[in-house]
């Protein structure tokens, strides 16, 4: 427990040490333009991950499932015709 307490310790006495402007908000319009950048990337892919999760487009013919499974189906018809 004495091993706790003094990595809390050491831990509270790095955060009294650090500068006052440690982790602040954007400096300038470069800072801005990053995190709008950020932010509109992170927007894209969650509405595709949604769009795709909701309707995933297994019913058409180029899907790879869709020709997965009827070259099963033929395979399966194939070997019964002997």
């Amino acid at each position: 427990m004495s091993a706790v307490n003094a990595l809390s310790a050491y831990a509270a006495e790095g955060f009294a040490a650090s500068p006052p402007d440690h982790a602040a908000g954007p400096g300038g319009f470069g800072d801005l333009i990053i995190a709008a950048f950020s932010i509109l990337i992170v927007v894209v892919t969650l509405f595709l991950c949604v769009r795709y999760l909701l309707f995933p487009k297994e019913n058409e013919d180029t899907h790879i499932k869709k020709r997965i499974l009827d070259d099963e189906i033929r395979d399966d018809r194939w070997l019964h015709h002997e």
